[in-house]
């Protein structure tokens, strides 16, 4: 049986499961024994409009059982039970129907009172069943509180005219977490409410549609990642996808912008294809080392001159002592703060110490504490590397106190510096949102905690990559210059080896100790996450990405490959 009937087969079974719930009330002990491939939620290929305005209130009553295949538990999380690991958090949710598309009006990431769950609900669709009733898929992600590990899933059930529904179907079957995997199913008792319009008034309705098509309409040309071979044939040669580093079941998604083109490949899960690709939520992880702290310094310098030279104990008390004096703002960016017990790459940042005492803490005073004394001064600021999530965090506190200094104490860092920045793209909502202490500061994490969807991801970069977007033009050009490797005598500071090296939040690479033969070393900025997330940035707004959880960073394959079509000895900075 081909695979479009299994689909077709697997879509029509979900929908009379869910029909049969919208009538009559059995057990149905059985039917969710099995999670459904994933492709039974997608949208039928000629779907057909909604004949009602379906818009309104969902509500998860309680917190439903489910089933679970539990795949990886490197930290045993599963076998503490107070974190009911496996059971939804209960919500409240407007969505408003606009087409085939199915909006939350909050798409941001919600605080949940579950244990160990915050959750993220994205654009999800709706079309025609009958005359009076229509079927609804959303997208949905869970995210480990205090934490960036995130699990993707859907949600669906059958709607009528009256506001009667079914049972929801749930079903989880792709992460971008390296140590928590699993796959998660059942069904749910639901309740929903309609509200024409999402009970929006007319001025709030109109600017919410208006912000919806803008974020369509500014995505970037997608194409499939097999299109990239045709569209240059030289590639065609020796074919390359990311899943020659690591395994096909490590990625998330991945693409080549190139042109202003964006192809993509991945969204797929061990249950077949993730349905709604474009809604699928992503991690930043360690991306935002580069895309928060660096922006925001780098934002900082250029709307304050000698920002990057403020110095971090004028700004955070915790970091008063004597072995503070002289590190400045760019030297915590740079992980260069002198402060560590170990100068061996990774040996401080995997350490159970800086788990215990940082990782696992959740409130501010607990965090900066230990930024600011969980490591003794051991060298003077700004001749060492050493990678440390802790003095990102620090770095974050210090430009947040910088920044209410100079425009109340109201000013948040992250919501009025760094979101709006990005969302001169119109990026979704989800962007609006970073990962938080989970008390009264609410201090962004700044090491990580964003999120966004692969278009988001591919509009970020390409701009990153163009000097000339109205996202560079608001960061500090020599900042900027340093960072993207177009400064030959600032190549930052040595790493790991003496061909990877880091500054202002950005790595780079020197490709030809990696197989690329030139006549002068050829440096690429790259941006690095944790479990495997990289974004490459090669000469002509040029850019390989892949979001993964295998523990692969490699990407340097990719590079040697595009050097087929756009050759790089030529045109980087030597």
């Amino acid at each position: 049986m081909s695979a479009n009937r299994l689909h077709r087969y697997a879509n029509i079974l979900l929908s009379l499961l869910l029909i049969s719930f919208l009538y009559v009330t059995p057990t149905y002990a059985n039917a969710a024994s099995q999670p459904f491939a994933m492709q039974a939620f997608a949208m039928p290929a000629q779907p057909k409009l909604s004949s009602f305005d379906a818009s309104g209130q969902l509500q998860l009553l309680k917190e439903p059982q489910a089933k679970v295949k539990l795949t990886k538990d490197t930290n045993n999380i599963s076998k503490v039970r107070r974190f009911k690991l496996f059971q939804l958090p209960r919500f409240e949710a407007d969505f408003l129907q606009q087409g085939f598309d199915f909006l939350p009006l909050n798409g941001e990431l919600q605080i949940s009172d579950h244990p160990f769950w915050n959750l993220l609900l994205s654009k999800g669709k709706i079309w025609f069943v009958s005359a009076t009733q229509s079927q609804v898929v959303i997208p949905i992600s869970l995210q480990e509180k205090a934490a960036n590990c995130t699990h993707n899933g859907v949600l669906s059930f059958i709607i009528s005219d009256r506001g009667q529904v079914s049972k929801m179907a749930f079903q989880f079957a792709g992460q971008t977490c390296a140590y928590l995997q699993f796959q998660l199913w059942g069904m749910a008792d639901i309740a929903y409410q309609l509200k024409p319009s999402a009970g929006l008034a007319l001025a709030e309705l109109k600017t919410f549609t208006n912000q919806h098509q803008l974020e369509q309409q500014s995505h970037l040309p997608l194409l499939p990642y097999s299109q990239l071979q045709l569209d240059y044939p030289a590639l065609s040669q020796q074919p390359f996808d990311p899943s020659q580093l690591m395994p096909a079941e490590a990625l998330s998604v991945y693409g080549v912008i190139i042109d202003g083109k964006h192809y993509r490949g991945g969204c797929d899960t061990p249950l077949g294809s993730m349905p709604l690709c474009d809604s699928l939520l992503l991690p930043s992880f360690s991306l935002a080392k580069s895309m928060m702290a660096g922006v925001a310094l780098m934002a900082l310098e250029k709307r304050y001159p000698g920002a990057r030279q403020a110095l971090i104990q004028d700004y955070v008390p915790a970091c008063k002592s004597a072995d503070w004096q002289g590190v400045t703002f760019e030297h915590a960016l740079d992980m260069a703060t002198g402060h560590y017990q170990s100068a061996t790459f990774d040996k401080d940042e995997a350490s159970s110490k800086m788990l215990r005492q940082f990782f696992l803490k959740t409130s501010h005073k607990d965090r900066i504490d230990f930024a600011c004394k969980g490591f003794k001064a051991r060298s003077a600021a700004g001749e060492l590397f050493v990678y440390h999530t802790s003095d990102t965090y620090l770095l974050g506190a210090a430009m947040q106190a910088f920044l209410q200094q100079k425009q109340g104490a109201a000013v948040d860092l992250y919501r009025d510096l760094v979101a709006p920045i990005w969302q001169q793209l119109n990026l979704s909502q989800a962007v609006n949102s970073s990962v938080r202490t989970l008390d009264a500061a609410s201090q962004p994490f700044s090491g990580y905690g964003m999120m966004f969807s692969s278009a988001d991801l591919a509009k970020m970069l390409y701009a990153l990559a163009d000097p000339e977007s109205g996202v560079v033009k608001q960061l500090d050009p020599a900042m900027y210059q340093e960072s993207m490797q177009q400064q030959p005598s600032q190549r930052g500071l040595a790493t790991y080896d003496q061909n990877t090296f880091y500054q202002n939040g950005f790595w780079a690479l020197n490709l030809t100790a990696r197989g690329l033969s030139c006549q002068q070393a050829v440096w690429l900025p790259f941006m690095s996450g944790y479990g495997g997330l990289t974004a490459v940035f090669l000469p002509n707004q040029t850019i390989y990405y892949h979001i993964s959880d295998g523990y692969v960073q490699k990407w340097a394959e990719a590079a040697l490959w595009l050097n087929k079509i756009r050759p790089l000895c030529g045109d980087a900075a030597s």
